[in-house]
Order: structure tokens, then C-alpha cells, then sequence
């Protein structure tokens, strides 16, 4: 699981640790997770260089079923985000300047 500090992805580490269908749950971001629940033994946080994402979090996905990613920003932190909505524009990497 990719983003897992952002407010979805935190969100979503809680709840996929409680599914028994997954075996082992690991988590990168910024940030270790903290507060995390006791008897939570199958996640594994892993904290990144988000700039290198490509080859630091490439180990933590190596024998991965599935992955989820909750990537992305608040609107506190991108003011452009609310004229994107506004404006009905596509949002895209460059407008982020």
C-alpha cells in the first residue's frame, strides 16, 4: 500500500489489517504510522524517500497480489487543487508548478 500516512491511506491500513484475507499488509510512506493498533503483527511499515519511490518502495512490492495506492494531496496543501475544481480543468502534474 502506497500513501499510507495520507488521511486515505491511514484510513485504509486500519481497515486492510483486519481482513483476514490478506496475510501480510505492508505500508510505505513519508512516515511510519503512529498510533498503530496492538496485534497488528502482519503490518509491516516501511518509511520512504517519496522522491525515490520507484526503487525504494519496488522491494516492498516484490511479492505483492495486490496493491493499493492512496497517493495524492489535501486541498490545504494545494490551493490550485480548488481552482482545478472550480474551473472544471484537468488536474495534472505540471499545473502543480
Amino acid at each position: 500500500m502506497v500513501g499510507a500516512t495520507g488521511a486515505t491511506g491511514e484510513k485504509l491500513v486500519r481497515q486492510l489489517v483486519n481482513v483476514s484475507a490478506f496475510k501480510e499488509v505492508v505500508a510505505v510512506g513519508r512516515r511510519v504510522l503512529e498510533n498503530v493498533e496492538p496485534g497488528t503483527a502482519k503490518l509491516d511499515l516501511r518509511a520512504i524517500d517519496m522522491d525515490k519511490l520507484e526503487t525504494e518502495a519496488r522491494p516492498a512490492f516484490e511479492h505483492a497480489d495486490c496493491v493499493f495506492c492512496c497517493l495524492g494531496t489535501t486541498r490545504k496543501v494545494c490551493p490550485v487543487c480548488d481552482r482545478v475544481k472550480e474551473g472544471g480543468k484537468r488536474l495534472s502534474h505540471s499545473s502543480l508548478g
